[in-house]
């Protein structure tokens, strides 16, 4: 099947239109000891961390006007090294689509068999999906050994592309934290806390070694700082379905979801786990 070529989509968007590059040229120190490749690391983790009003100074509002425009030096040195047009085209998809579509990452390019079993995974997407839109596969499938080949470390696609996470296009503010504090006392169990959590609309889907060997995806429910909150597996016939849950409000209580494994930061004494458990408990006590 042939891709549409993200080229022929739209022009590259402007220069800082994505809160993640606002917020590199904004932060960039020219005096850090840290390589350039090493500081966009560390400022786009951080930039992942970040909320409320600080982030929202960082969007484009509907009107289209960039909230800095970046210098002549700031592009050369700072953001056209990080990523190219492609992915860019890609970023600005994911700010502006609000919707079920699941993006499937490929970060396993050793199998034999690998760009045939992709192929053959679409186009039963395309017969099992109501919903199929072939036009989307360009910014939806990232199949690029150059861009992708992440093999184990599937979350290294953070590194240049956030916006995978905690979409914050206008109006579309990424939920943090702040969801934790609509939950009823009863609702605050561990499982409802990792709900809460969830960025969606739609879980990443990851096509790794495993899944060559398989045919069945990861796929990764995650929260909106990249953290895995839950990850199972899904045969590539199931898609669509799990696409429909979100609308029929089923994805809760789907075996994709509920017979998951828990991310290391949600299990008990994992990281999210201390902040958000300990908390709530606490909240209830008193």
């Amino acid at each position: 099947m042939d891709q549409q070529n993200e080229d022929d989509i739209s022009p590259p968007p402007q220069w800082g239109f994505s809160p993640a590059e606002q917020y590199l040229i904004r932060h960039w120190d020219y005096v850090s000891t840290l390589s350039a490749g090493e500081q966009r690391r560390k400022l786009t983790h951080a930039f992942l961390l970040v909320e409320g009003s600080e982030l929202n100074d960082l969007i484009t509002p509907s009107s289209g006007v960039i909230p800095r425009t970046p210098t002549a030096d700031e592009v050369r040195d700072i953001l056209e090294p990080w990523r190219p047009t492609k992915i860019r085209l890609i970023a600005a998809q994911l700010l502006d689509y609000w919707d079920r579509d699941q993006v499937i990452l490929r970060t396993d390019y050793a199998h034999p068999r690998g760009d045939e079993k992709m192929e053959e995974w679409i186009e039963l997407q395309e017969l099992e999906d109501m919903y199929f839109d072939e036009e989307s596969l360009w910014w939806r499938i990232l199949d690029d050994q150059a861009l992708f080949n992440f093999g184990e470390a599937w979350d290294r696609v953070l590194d240049i592309l956030p916006e995978l996470v905690g979409r914050v296009a206008p109006g579309l503010l990424k939920r943090g934290l702040e969801r934790h504090g609509k939950l009823d006392d009863d609702e605050k169990t561990e499982a409802q806390i990792q709900w809460a959590s969830y960025c969606g609309p739609a879980p990443i889907l990851i096509a790794d070694a495993e899944s060559f060997d398989t045919d069945s995806l990861r796929v990764i429910f995650p929260d909106t700082y990249g953290n895995i909150i839950r990850s199972s597996r899904i045969e590539p016939a199931d898609i669509g379905t799990l696409k429909l849950m979100p609308e029929r409000g089923q994805t809760v209580d789907s075996t994709w979801w509920a017979d998951a494994e828990i991310g290391e930061k949600y299990k008990t004494d994992g990281e999210m786990a201390l902040k958000l458990y300990v908390t709530n408990e606490e909240e209830q006590q008193r």
